[in-house]
């Protein structure tokens, strides 16, 4: 309030002052949308004598170009200091999307008398591209591969790469021992101790085994069978049921020859 006075006249009026702390000088960097794994530098400008980052539990009051490598969504804080003794503040935020991140399996699919194919699944969620590397120079561009990109067994890092619609891109990686079951079931067995053909080896593990004797009684029911039926078998021919990884049933013979 003012009180103004001429001799014996008096009066007051109201005065409202607003108290800021906000410098037209003081600018800083606007936040943005950015890519996981990209360096990014923040600036801050002003006539101010000191300053303070403020951002995941640290503080830097050095660098007035602030680089940063954000692995998640960071707020950033900057107090400035100046000499009339305002003390302007900014935030701004980096924003990184991983609603694209990469997710995907792969099996093998089991058929009688038939290679096993492997199969993938990408359950990726808002991903405009794939780009898929199966560790032996070999890639495809779209959501599924549409064939096999194995030529020879052994040990590969599959990627899938997804990217969203700012331009960023994930990464996802899984190994992979590709050593396909041939489909091939032998149909003689040579138990004679030589380490050679002497057990029912079926080429697959987690299967359950039924083998019958010519007159149907059940000789051996296995579950998780392991591959070493035979060595005491006697003589003749059998049958034999197994159920494959997939549920699928292979039926078929097979001679004992001693």
């Amino acid at each position: 309030t003012v009180k103004i006075s001429e001799g014996v006249c008096e009066t007051s009026l109201p005065i409202k002052i607003n108290v800021s702390d906000e410098k037209p000088d003081f600018t800083a960097s606007e936040g943005r949308e950015v890519c996981l794994g990209d360096t990014i530098t923040l600036k801050v400008a002003g006539n101010f004598s000191k300053f303070t980052w403020e951002f995941d539990g640290k503080k830097d009051s050095v660098n007035s170009d602030l680089k940063v490598v954000p692995n998640k969504t960071t707020t950033y804080g900057i107090s400035a200091f100046y000499q009339d003794g305002c003390k302007p503040k900014k935030a701004l935020t980096l924003t990184i999307d991983t609603t694209h991140t990469p997710r995907f399996s792969f099996a093998y699919e089991y058929n009688c008398n038939r290679p096993a194919e492997l199969l993938f699944e990408n359950t990726t969620q808002n991903s405009v591209s794939y780009e898929w590397d199966f560790g032996n120079e070999k890639q495809f561009i779209g959501q599924l591969p549409t064939e096999n990109f194995y030529s020879e067994n052994g040990n590969y890092i599959i990627s899938l790469t997804s990217q969203n619609t700012f331009g960023c891109k994930l990464t996802k990686r899984l190994p992979i021992n590709y050593e396909p079951w041939n489909g091939q079931i032998p149909n003689i067995i040579t138990p004679n101790g030589d380490g050679k053909n002497d057990t029912f080896d079926v080429g697959i593990e987690n299967t359950t085994l039924r083998i019958y004797n010519r007159w149907g009684k059940v000789m051996l029911f296995a579950r998780n069978y392991t591959n070493d039926w035979g060595t005491e078998a006697d003589p003749g021919t059998y049958f034999y049921e197994i159920i494959l990884p997939n549920k699928s049933t292979c039926k078929g013979y097979l001679d004992v020859l001693r």
